[in-house]
């Protein structure tokens, strides 16, 4: 009955209410157990039910207690650039086997292949082989 009670008191009080994602819209049921997302990603619809999120709530849309989908460049550009932001476990969960550029969290480590990676991605050299890319 304690366990039960604590499980409630975790899912409404904690989750829904002081959340740090408690604020950003989303439906009811994605805030509290993401079930609807989950079955979403399962049969292939993912695409189409974050379409059908944002058209009703906006560029930025809670799809389950910790996930959050943002369809707003100017927000994305906002979370790429800062390091305020921590990758998911889900990151950690991939199929890679050792570590990398995209599933670390290791701020040092995401640092040094991002400066190994910059030349060759830099906006100077992309425009150089734009017309090769184009062909």
């Amino acid at each position: 009955m304690y366990f039960l009670g604590y499980i409630l008191y975790k899912k409404v009080y904690i989750d829904f209410f002081t959340s740090p994602l408690s604020r950003i819209p989303g439906p009811l049921s994605a805030r509290l157990f993401g079930a609807p997302y989950f079955f979403a990603k399962l049969t292939g619809q993912a695409s189409k039910y974050l379409l059908k999120m944002h058209s009703f709530y906006g560029p930025i849309v809670r799809v389950s207690p910790n996930e959050v989908s943002v369809a707003n460049t100017e927000a994305i550009k906002k979370i790429f650039s800062t390091h305020k932001f921590k990758k998911s476990v889900l990151y950690k969960n991939s199929i890679t086997l050792t570590e990398d550029i995209f599933t670390t969290d290791n701020e040092e480590f995401n640092k040094m292949r991002r400066s190994q990676l910059n030349s060759g991605i830099s906006q100077h050299n992309l425009v150089g082989i734009e017309n090769v890319i184009i062909e």
